[in-house]
């Protein structure tokens, strides 16, 4: 039962995290004024991050970035497709994360837009010195809101000039693109809607929602029951994770096809997914291993050596019993064990074990008790 439990928690997460994708909530910040144009701005405190963003048109959801080398890479590659708007300043500067034909027709048409979005880009170097360097990591419109995330480098160096200058002159720039989608022909119809939008949410979700789940699993214990074959089993998780890692990442290529948001997508889904997969993986087949194991409990004796305390603080360390390997391997095991088993245990004890085969053939002791 707690199996599947688990399989519900993690559709649960998953769920959560493809839900929080798609919508998104606005940001709050402070309010400023520039030529009578209201605009929102927050330091994200910790991140040396500025978000600063004006009320826009609703129906939108793309952003411009600047092109990198991996973004060059897999358009060369075909993994990925961006349009180009004939600017070749634009095209070789920013990286449009949008599939929206229209709206491609429509940047590609307006130099207005075209070169506001320039401006804001080369407002962050114009602002950088030698010794920080502030850069523009998006321009994002999404629920009614058009924004900037600026990375500030160093606060401590330039952080008490920036919102007298960089933040006011960003938002009027935010402005004239505002406005001037706000003029654009058919801006609420369906032909906005990107199908891409959802199916690249639910991608980067499910990734998200792994990386959640794995940290849920980290926090259950790890003393009785537990595995006795630890490394051949560590081993065999390793090529079942490789094994979903492979079949996400081809699902996710074949689920999105070729667009701007194909590989941001799969890259968000191999950062946040992997590590997701890695714990939840192993988690989820010792406990297949254990809960579809049919086979009889076997019962050993072994005698304590010594009892210890290990890691963490002094409140939080982990209780262990040393103890002679009761499968004849001529060595000692550590095992960790609860408050209670560690304050009954002495040094000459004889517990007894009882150990089972494994649904997978990876041994494991079923519980532990004193003689």
């Amino acid at each position: 039962m707690s199996y599947f439990i688990g399989l519900l928690i993690l559709f649960i997460f998953c769920f959560y995290g493809v839900f929080k994708e798609i919508n998104r909530t606005l940001w709050k910040g402070k309010i400023g004024t520039v030529k009578e144009n209201q605009y929102r701005y927050r330091y994200k405190w910790g991140s040396d991050k500025l978000l600063v963003g004006v009320t826009a048109p609703t129906g939108y959801d793309y952003a411009f970035k600047k092109e990198t080398a991996t973004d060059r890479f897999f358009k060369s590659i075909r993994f990925s497709i961006e349009h180009q708007t004939g600017n070749k300043e634009f095209d070789d500067l920013i990286y449009i994360i949008s599939d929206n034909a229209q709206l491609h027709r429509q940047i590609s048409s307006n130099s207005t837009i075209i070169n506001a979005v320039l401006s804001i880009f080369k407002l962050a170097e114009e602002h950088s010195s030698d010794e920080n360097q502030i850069t523009i990591d998006e321009i994002r419109n999404h629920s009614g809101r058009l924004w900037a995330d600026i990375d500030l480098g160093d606060p401590e160096e330039e952080g008490k000039n920036l919102y007298g200058a960089l933040p006011s002159e960003i938002a009027l720039l935010l402005k004239t693109v505002a406005e001037e989608l706000e003029r654009l022909p058919q801006k609420a119809s369906s032909k906005w809607r990107e199908t891409y939008v959802v199916k690249a949410a639910i991608v980067t979700g499910i990734g998200k929602g792994l990386c959640f789940f794995s940290f849920i699993q980290l926090l259950r214990g790890q003393h009785i029951p537990f595995i006795v074959d630890t490394w051949q089993f560590k081993i065999f998780s390793v090529y079942v994770t490789a094994g979903i890692l492979i079949a996400l990442v081809m699902i996710s290529l074949y689920y999105l096809g070729r667009s701007a948001r194909t590989h941001l997508a799969v890259m968000n889904l191999v950062i946040f997914g992997m590590f997701g997969v890695i714990v939840t993986s192993y988690y989820e087949l010792r406990d297949i291993n254990m809960n579809f194991d049919t086979s009889e409990s076997i019962e050993y004796e072994t005698q304590i050596l010594r009892k210890f305390r290990g890691g963490g603080l002094s409140t939080t360390r982990q209780l262990f019993l040393e103890v002679n390997d009761w499968n004849n391997n001529g060595e000692t095991v550590n095992i960790r064990v609860s408050p209670d088993k560690y304050s009954s245990a002495s040094r000459g004890r004889y517990i007894v074990i009882k150990q089972r085969r494994g649904f997978f053939n990876y041994r494991w002791v079923e519980s532990l008790g004193y003689k």
